[in-house]
């Protein structure tokens, strides 16, 4: 057996040709194949079979290496089973592929929402979250710092959000003007209702903050405004503004009060009407008094 791979493949080759001869006569079927392969390996095949024709390679007198003779591997033989057992029409395959796809139709995701106008979307309810246990630190607290006041609860900010209903939007002088002094939420709803009872019963009436005309404002502009014809105010609120007092008088003859040439109502302790509500008819009373004098 020759060790020239040149004639090696030149076997291989002859071997693989009759033994398609032998499998794929003409009666049998047939192994397809697009054109560019074919004449791709058909090429290969004669060039092959010009070289072993065109330079023979002599064998060498004595081998380089001396091996023991073994003998030969068999020649592997491929299964008789027909490869294609029938041929594929090619005119089958060329219609299956102009066929047009079937439509798919996607299907829309749409929101569900609930039937019932009222009805809202089901939240799931939230979950506890365990308290800490703050007992240790509280008690490390007071001891070492005993003048701090500690809060076991978050304070309300309600009393807040009340007064800063004094101070949204533009600052608009009415002819009546209730002054409020950082009362409570309790005494700032009543105030509000009064004037709210003013506007609606005798004259335009707003509850102003006094920090917020003295910041915004100032008191003389306060007091010389085109608009503003009467004043109504607590003892406590004016006692407690020392440039208001400023602006405060009285008249002796007819005890009558001023806050520069406004004229002025002094009012109680709003905790007063609480404690004692029939003294709010009183009230009313000479407010409708006070408003009614030119």
């Amino acid at each position: 057996m020759s060790n020239n791979p040149i004639e090696l493949l030149a076997e291989l080759i002859n071997l693989t040709k009759k033994h398609i001869d032998q499998e794929f006569t003409a009666s049998a079927a047939r192994v397809f194949s697009d054109s560019e392969n074919y004449a791709y390996y058909k090429n290969y095949a004669l060039q092959g079979k010009q070289a072993v024709k065109e330079n023979p390679q002599p064998k060498p007198s004595e081998p380089l290496v001396t091996t023991k003779q073994t003998k030969s591997s068999p020649v592997y033989n491929p299964p008789t089973k027909d490869i294609v057992s029938q041929p594929v029409a090619i005119e089958k395959i060329a219609t299956e592929l102009k066929a047009p796809l079937p439509s798919v139709k996607q299907t829309e995701k749409k929101e569900v929402l609930p039937t019932n106008k009222n009805q809202g979307l089901n939240l799931e309810p939230l979950v506890k979250i365990n308290e800490t246990d703050l007992a240790d630190i509280k008690k490390l607290m007071v001891e070492k710092y005993p003048s701090q006041v500690i809060l076991d609860d978050i304070p309300s900010d309600q009393a807040a959000k009340t007064h800063s209903r004094h101070y949204n939007g533009h600052l608009k002088v009415e002819e009546v003007v209730i002054l409020s002094f950082n009362e409570n939420t309790k005494q700032v709803d009543f105030l509000d209702n009064l004037a709210r009872a003013i506007s609606t019963m005798i004259a335009p009436c707003a509850v102003i903050s006094a920090n917020r005309i003295e910041f915004e404002l100032g008191w003389q502009d306060f007091l010389n405004h085109q608009n503003l014809k009467r004043v109504i105010a607590t003892y406590y609120g004016l006692s407690g503004s020392e440039e208001l007092r400023n602006h405060f008088k009285e008249q002796n003859k007819n005890a009558k009060t001023f806050l520069g040439n406004i004229p002025l109502m002094l009012l109680s302790d709003i905790s007063i009407y609480f404690q004692n509500p029939h003294l709010k008819a009183n009230l009313w009373y000479e407010i409708k008094q006070f408003l009614s004098k030119n």
